[in-house]
């Protein structure tokens, strides 16, 4: 059930329901001039802060949510994380890392220093529009509990950057239009059966496949950049059965 600030641990359709559709919406958009940016990070920031965990928080992460053109389209930056990486190995993710305390003054400072460090973006080339709500997601036995605050920002004149995946975190970048990930035909889900069951975004409009976290992130940003008509908020869910047996 919902609290005033977190959602506690997702085990259930309605949890997950209440959680993806409590964000207001800005029109329709295609380009980055158009984008209202005082709009968007106000919708942005009314989803509620999740918790998919109740472990005490010890370290702090940011991530950059990156709108660019790329090839005249407007669409998402994403990286593939390096299998030399200690986690989350070859899984889609937005650039970004843990917050060092005598380094980055700011969440914003988080995401611009470590999307640069693991792709070659220089933090010049950024600007940040504002940022979005905490998430707390899931821990690994042995593993820090970390909070996750998204960044959003616009990567001006993508197409001319020389992007330089750091290998030892990154094993490629990049990016997926926004018109294929509105598209019907490479939007799914994962459904789970912890408790009563509940679902997550899944895309396959890119290189490689978009879930967890990070398709989660995606689902909530474009919920706030698209208006239902373009950007459907439901996620299809099938409720368990139970056989019955006569006696």
């Amino acid at each position: 059930m919902f609290t005033s600030k977190y959602l506690r641990p997702i085990s259930c359709k309605i949890q997950l329901e209440q959680l993806l559709g409590k964000i207001g919406t800005c029109r329709s958009i295609m380009t980055l001039k158009e984008i209202p940016a005082k709009e968007l990070i106000s919708k942005f920031k009314k989803s509620p802060e999740i918790r998919l965990n109740d472990k005490p928080v010890t370290k702090s992460a940011a991530v950059l949510i990156g709108l660019c053109e790329n090839k005249g389209k407007l669409g998402l930056f994403y990286t593939l994380r390096s299998c030399l990486m200690k986690s989350h190995t070859r899984q889609v993710s937005f650039p970004g890392g843990i917050m060092e305390p005598n380094v980055d003054k700011s969440y914003e400072d988080c995401a611009l220093r470590e999307t640069q460090e693991e792709t070659g973006i220089p933090q010049s080339s950024v600007e940040v529009l504002g940022t979005g709500n905490i998430l707390v997601p899931f821990r690994s036995k042995g593993v820090d509990q970390i909070q996750i605050v998204p960044v959003v920002g616009i990567i001006h004149n993508f197409d001319q950057i020389e992007l330089k995946p750091n290998s030892h975190e990154v094993e490629k970048v990049f990016t997926v239009s926004i018109e294929k990930l509105v598209d019907d035909r490479y939007r799914h889900h994962t459904q789970f059966r912890s408790g009563r069951g509940y679902s997550t975004p899944v895309y396959t409009a890119g290189e490689e496949r978009i879930w967890g976290l990070s398709a989660i992130l995606t689902h909530l940003f474009l919920s706030a950049l698209l208006p239902q008509d373009k950007y459907p908020r439901k996620i299809p869910h099938v409720q368990p059965y139970q056989l019955k047996i006569k006696t």
